[in-house]
This record gives C-alpha cells, structure tokens and sequence, in this order.
C-alpha cells in the first residue's frame, strides 16, 4: 500500500515563522522518499484525471517527490474554476515529516485540495509502481472538488479585483466563507464587494435590475429611450406580439442574464417560435417580446455612481478565405483567444452547439462549409462575452449626454455599479439624435481585464489601501495596551481592542475569551464602526497561529519579552515600524511618540 501516514491538518491564519502568508498545512510521513519519473508520473494521472485538471498540474522537469506531486495537484485543484495566483510551498520538519503549506482565499477550498491532492498523489505513486488501489479513475473526486471550489473561490472578476489589491496593498477578507463577499480594506476604511457590486448598492435598485419588464418601466418615466417590448406568458401570446411590433424581434428571458435564452434579430414566424421554446425555461414567470433595436450592442459601466467606462459588444463570428470550412475557422478563432485571458475568464471561447447550428442555418450554412473568402459568418445574435462575444474599448467616444444618461439611471435606481446594456448605431452622437434604446441593466457588472479592476479600486480607495491604523502589543499586559488606544481615541478614533482577556469595539464586549486571535481580530475588522486596532499577542500565539494581520503600523515588543530569533524576525517582517520598550520606560510617552508617526486617520 501506498499512501500518506500520520497526515496532520492544521491551519496558520496570518503570516508565521514557515512562510509569510496565511496557510492550511498537512504534514505527513511520506509513504516513499523515493523519486518518481516524470514521464511515469504523468502517464499515471492520465489515466486517473479529467484533461482539464491535467493541463493545470505543471510537473517539474525530471523527477517528482510524492509531497511535490501531492502539492501540485492542491494547487492545480485550487485553480479548477480560474488562476487564484496563490502561494504554495513544501518542506520537512524538524522530525523528517513532509509538510505541504497552500495559501487560501477560502479555508474550506484549500483543505479540500489538500485531502484530494494527497489522494490522487496516492493512487498515482501506486500505479507508477504497479500496485494501483483501485481500478477506476478519480473522475468523481475531482468533480466534487470542482463544486467545492465553484461554490466558495473567486469568480473570475473578483480574482481580477483581488489581484490588483494586492498589488495596491488592500487586504482582503471573507466576509462570510462560502457567501463570496469579500471586504477589500479594513473597518471603516473598507468595502464589501459581491463580484463588482458593492454595500452602496441599494437593494430596491438590484432587485428592480433583476426584472427587465420593470426595469424598462422606470427608463421610460425618466424620460430615456427605452424599448418597446411586453411580456408573452404563452407562446400564442407571443404571436400576437410579434404581429403587433412587427419583425424583427428580440426575444429573452424576463430575468435572467449572461445571455441565457436570448435571440436577437428574429425575423420568422418559424423563427419566433425557436426562441420562444428556447427562452422559456430560463423564466418561469413570462419571455419578453420586444422590438429589435437596430445599432451595436455597448455596455456602459458606472463605479461610484458615474461612468467609469465603456465597450462595444460584438456577437462572435469568423470571415471565410475559401479554404478552411466553418468549424476550422472556429479552431482558428479560439486558438487566438490566449489561455491567459481565457482562464481568467475575461474572453470565452466558442462553443459550438445547437444554437450556432440553427445561426448557420439562417445563413445558408453549415460547419463543413468553405464560406468564400472575405464572407462575413455570423455565429450568434447577441454580444455577449459568456457565449464567445468580443469586447472593445470605446469610453473616449460617448457622447456626454449618453454619460449624463448612465450616471441618471444608476441615481434612479439607488446604484453605486451598474451595468447598462444600450443599443445605439453611434455612441458619440446623442442619444436624442439617433433611433436607440437602453435594453437593460446588470447589478453586478462585469469588465474584461485588471486594468478595469484598477479603475474600480482606484474610485473606492484613491491613493489608499483601504487599512485602519493598527497597533500590535507582543507580550505585552492587559495594561500595556491601554495608552496606544488612548492616544488613538484621541485623534478623534474608535477603537477596537483585543488580547487574550478581553475584546471590546468602543465601550462594547465583543467575542468570548476563548476564541483565537485571528478570530478575534476579524470581529474588529469585519465591523465598519472600527477606526483603528490595538491588539495585543503573545509568542506562543504567534507560534501556533501566525501573526494578527498581514501588515501593521506599529509593533511594540513589551520589556522582558523573551522573543525568539525566527518569531521576533516574523514580527520585523510584519509591522511598518517596530519599538521595543526599555525596562522602566514610560509607555505613555512610548505610545505618544509612535502615534504621531503613523498614518493620518481616515475622514
């Protein structure tokens, strides 16, 4: 039998003397100190895995250890939904075990990789040997893993946004594991962020977003071009709009979006009914009917409750050369669309299904075609990026009043993000001079790259990173606290405070005294009422769970503390600024002459 012995689970909630990041741990005794081939071990997980956790596991050149194998496949595990850029490294212990440490955005999804990746590493180093355990692959271990991980790791828009905090130095926190928001900052100084929606987002606003019959309702009494359209609980019903609008048709779910169910440009009878069939199950409540909107499809994005920026929406297509058929031109297509962009979820590749079939159709073609060359093949009816659409960049070309047209819709509506899907032949000239129409909103607007992600953030926390002023007290007394959150109290602050005693937020009791540091210290930050943060640790807290925050203001090491090389290094590491206090010294004038240095307090 080969398998992992005595596997420890444990967890490393900040920066620790192992590695500067927080981490889940299993620590092992290898079943063999033995060296695998690769070529072995690669054709052993061919056997073993789906191609799309193959293409993620990147093995080193010659030779893998089974703790280095295991690890991989954690870290590939992690990455099943998209790139989360998350550390990972391996070491042995002082007793010669293996120790695997994995960064985590959610606790859940990195101990779930860890268990499969050394179970996977199990049956691989198994079969590599000759002795597999079981006949069968591990096809249904990673689908399980993968639910896991699209239930609770980031999307691919908040890995985006997550990515340029960290470039920004914003932290980030669970708000609630498993519920995939997220604050970026601390206390008040923070924001919650559902994808990129955020806490000033009313939810009259969202709610009314998730409904385009209403939505449409409120454009028009605001007095902007809406569109005409109405909703069809049958498809007789359908019919009879369609002979009162006229073709062509829009037709779509009444709340759904991404481009589920919709078909643009439809121009039959025979037609109608397709879409209708295809839009129905996506809305139980009635399809849309609405007049087609001549004009290219942009989205217009606000943040902060202004246009932040714009794109022009284009459905996917291909143009023939007389030589490659229908479906070579789409291999083509897709091997353009890098891996890099693909992964991280801003372009979609295109799939071909019943829906682009019936689009050839329409065209007179078909996937063994050869269109001739410099022909047009259109092979869907609507700009969207989750069906393969494109995406180009036009905010220097809108119109002001098209902008003034954004910014009111997303006041209207109580919004702080909103995306708002507007159909227009020209968006440099005025919405008032051109047949147009706004066709929805989406309270979770999405973007196509970081660049975006930072003009968010930028709008959020210009020139900041979102932190509250904080001070860490190492093996300090209750007492030893008391004149660092005095001095902060009175720049005007309010405080949150914890050791091992006692945790309060103001005059207020917080958390009982049993609970970890970590713990602890989340209630504080995850409060929008905390202006600052006075925390007092002692070593063996430090050993057991690394340190309080990724980064602080000020560390003071209390006087007599016996702090040992590697964790008085963690604490170097960790603050800004570091005061050891002297036997005897005043520690209100200590903590008078290290706030004056810190940063100013947040407006």
């Amino acid at each position: 039998m080969i398998r992992a012995r005595f596997i420890e689970f444990r967890v490393l909630e900040g920066p620790n003397q192992l590695v500067p990041y927080a981490a889940a741990v299993a620590e092992f005794e290898p079943p063999t100190r033995a060296l695998l081939a690769v070529d072995r071990a690669r054709a052993a997980l061919a056997e073993l895995l789906p191609e799309r956790l193959l293409r993620l596991v990147q093995l080193p050149p010659e030779t893998v250890s089974y703790a280095g194998l295991a690890a991989l496949l954690a870290s590939a595990l992690q990455d099943l939904r998209g790139p989360c850029d998350l550390p990972m490294d391996i070491e042995t212990s002082p007793a010669g075990r293996s120790r695997i440490l994995l960064g985590y955005h959610d606790l859940q999804t990195a101990l779930h990789a860890l268990r499969a990746g050394l179970q996977i590493a199990n049956e691989a180093f198994a079969r590599a040997a000759g002795k597999p355990e079981r006949q069968n692959t591990l096809f249904a271990l990673v689908d399980q893993v993968e639910a896991v991980m699209a239930l609770r790791q980031p999307d691919h828009i908040t890995r985006s946004l997550m990515r340029v905090a960290r470039a920004r130095g914003i932290p980030v926190y669970p708000v609630s594991p498993g519920s995939r928001i997220w604050l970026y900052g601390q206390g008040s100084a923070g924001f919650q962020f559902f994808e990129a929606a955020n806490h000033r987002d009313s939810l009259s606003g969202a709610r009314m977003a998730g409904d385009k019959f209403l939505t449409n309702q409120l454009i028009t009494r605001l007095g902007l071009p809406g569109v005409e359209h109405a909703v069809a609980p049958d498809l007789e019903a359908a019919r009879r709009l369609a002979g009162q609008f006229g073709f062509p048709l829009v037709v779509k779910p009444l709340d759904r979006g991404k481009g589920r169910g919709v078909t643009a440009n439809v121009g039959t009878a025979e037609a109608l009914e397709e879409a209708f069939l295809r839009a129905q199950p996506f809305s139980a409540r009635g399809v849309l009917i609405e007049r087609f909107v001549e004009g290219d499809d942009h989205r217009l994005s606000v943040f902060g409750g202004k246009l932040q920026f714009a794109s022009r929406r284009s459905p996917p297509r291909v143009t023939g050369d007389g030589e490659h058929t229908v479906a070579e031109l789409i291999e083509l297509e897709n091997r353009r669309r890098g891996d890099e962009d693909v992964s991280a979820g801003f372009v979609e590749r295109i799939t071909v299904d019943e829906d682009l079939c019936r689009m050839l159709e329409r065209q007179q073609l078909a996937l063994q075609h050869r269109p001739a060359p410099g022909r047009r093949v259109a092979l869907r009816s609507i700009a969207n990026t989750a069906t393969g659409g494109t995406v180009t960049d036009c905010t220097a070309d809108v119109h002001p009043d098209n902008r003034e047209l954004a910014n009111t819709i997303a006041r209207a509506f109580h919004m702080d993000a909103l995306g708002i899907d507007f159909m227009t032949p020209d968006i440099s000239r005025s919405w008032r001079e051109v047949p147009c129409g706004v066709l929805e909103i989406n309270a979770t607007p999405g973007f196509s790259s970081d660049g975006r992600a930072e003009i968010i953030l930028d709008e959020k926390f210009p020139g900041g990173d979102g932190r509250i002023p904080s001070v860490v007290v190492v093996d300090g007394r209750r007492s030893d606290l008391v004149p660092f959150a005095a001095g902060l109290r009175a720049m005007g602050l309010r405080v949150g405070q914890t050791d091992a005693s006692e945790t309060r937020l103001g005059e207020y009791l917080r958390c009982g005294i049993s609970d970890q540091i970590h713990a602890r210290v989340a209630a504080l930050l995850l409060d929008p009422a905390c202006d600052a943060l006075v925390i007092g640790v002692s070593m063996a807290e430090l050993e057991r769970h690394g340190f309080p925050l990724d980064r602080c203001d000020l560390a003071v090491l209390a006087s007599g503390s016996d702090a040992t090389a590697p964790l008085l290094g963690l604490v170097r590491c960790c603050a800004l600024q570091l005061v050891v206090a002297q036997p005897g010294q005043s520690l209100d004038a200590l903590a008078s002459a290290s706030l004056a240095s810190l940063r100013p307090a947040p407006e």
